[in-house]
């Protein structure tokens, strides 16, 4: 795929290069070996997880990641207890062991935000949609496209407000002796 991109954007490609009808071969290949597009499909549907389901108002210290390789599933848990996190750590892995297959990809990660959760393991969190895109435009045989991101809108945050203290009437308040 390097070789690609570097097609793409007209930079030196890697040395010992296939040609481009060589490299797309070896990618569908490996493509049909590794089901490369749906793990990156998977992988980013965790991202989203992320994003919808952790509450931002809670701080979990730990994350148990698990990675079924045979459903593609990627499930996490977030735990505010280091025994609770262990003792699921524990659990995990126990059940894959007793089921003899290993196909589940079990670790117990300790962060203080999620966000430094996906810095610390940006295998398991990073976006891959224009890579996968690529991917799969170059599987279909057509040579990879030079792609630029265009920066992230940011909107403004809402200006504070004073609280409203329509409420309080002075001289009502309840004197304790």
């Amino acid at each position: 795929m390097s070789a690609e991109f570097a097609r793409a954007e007209n930079c030196p490609e890697p040395p010992d290069v296939p040609s481009h009808n060589g490299c797309v071969s070896e990618i569908r290949e490996l493509d049909g070996l590794l089901k490369a597009a749906d793990t990156l499909d998977t992988l980013s549907n965790v991202m989203r997880w992320t994003d919808i389901a952790v509450d931002p108002a809670t701080i979990p210290s730990y994350y148990l990641i698990k990675f079924d390789n045979l459903t593609k599933q990627v499930i996490v848990e977030p735990h505010f207890k280091p025994l609770w996190a262990v003792a699921s750590y524990e659990q995990a892995e126990a059940s894959d062991n007793e089921s003899g297959e290993n196909t589940t990809n079990v670790v117990l990660v300790e962060a203080d935000k999620v966000e430094n959760l996906k810095d610390a393991y940006p295998n398991y969190f990073g976006d891959v949609q224009l890579f996968k895109t690529q991917l799969k435009t170059v599987i279909e045989g057509q040579p990879a496209q030079e792609y630029t991101v265009r920066p992230q809108e940011t909107v403004a945050p809402k200006p504070k407000e004073k609280p409203s203290l329509g409420w309080f009437r002075p001289g009502r308040e309840r004197q304790w002796e």
